[in-house]
């Protein structure tokens, strides 16, 4: 009988749920991106952005935002949406992958060859780590030192019944440079609330 190292073992699946939790947070933001782009009511979210799968979701939502851009700001959405392509590779290698505790075995549907990915629980752990890309196409660390997102605002929420809060989330002035990497303070405004 092998005796398997518990704590190896653990680190491994953490690692890999880790990455698919927040891949499926990517996954839902992207969801959120295409139903505010056409403008979608809620009731309407879960029907249309379930016909897609992630890769189909992201050329639509590229195709969407290079439409009618500048082509210096098609360049940078070609490159986000490679960037995030290559994240589903991941995905798929992950959650595709024949797992054991030296790595996933994935065999390519193109050249039904098998590959060991992920050769030990740190590489699953940071191919999805909270991370933006910053410019010579470097990876930096992004902190949220609050773990919190606060709203300036007011509003009442009433037992038993329905609020639906409609917020700008700006992205560009919630990233702060430091002087070793990047924090991340949310500047969330409220805009309406019904």
């Amino acid at each position: 009988m092998i005796k398997v190292n518990d704590d190896l073992e653990r680190e491994v699946y953490e690692a890999i749920g880790r990455f698919i939790f927040w891949f499926s947070k990517l996954e839902g933001m992207m969801k959120a991106d295409l139903a505010g782009m056409l403008d979608l009511d809620n009731d309407y979210l879960d029907p249309v952005t379930s016909a897609f799968d992630f890769a189909q979701l992201c050329k639509v939502l590229a195709a969407m935002r290079r439409k009618g851009s500048a082509p210096d700001d098609q360049k940078k959405v070609d490159e986000f949406y490679n960037e995030v392509f290559k994240l589903n590779d991941r995905r798929n290698q992950v959650a595709h992958g024949d797992w054991t505790l030296s790595g996933a075995r994935v065999v390519s549907r193109h050249t039904r060859t098998a590959t060991i990915h992920f050769d030990n629980a740190s590489t699953v752990a940071t191919a999805c780590a909270p991370s933006i890309t910053v410019p010579g196409r470097r990876f930096a660390n992004v902190k949220v030192p609050s773990g919190e997102v606060k709203l300036n605002g007011t509003f009442t929420l009433t037992a038993g019944t329905a609020t639906t809060l409609l917020l700008d989330f700006d992205g560009e002035s919630s990233i702060e440079k430091t002087g070793n990497g990047y924090l991340m303070k949310p500047v969330v405004r409220l805009v309406s609330v019904q």
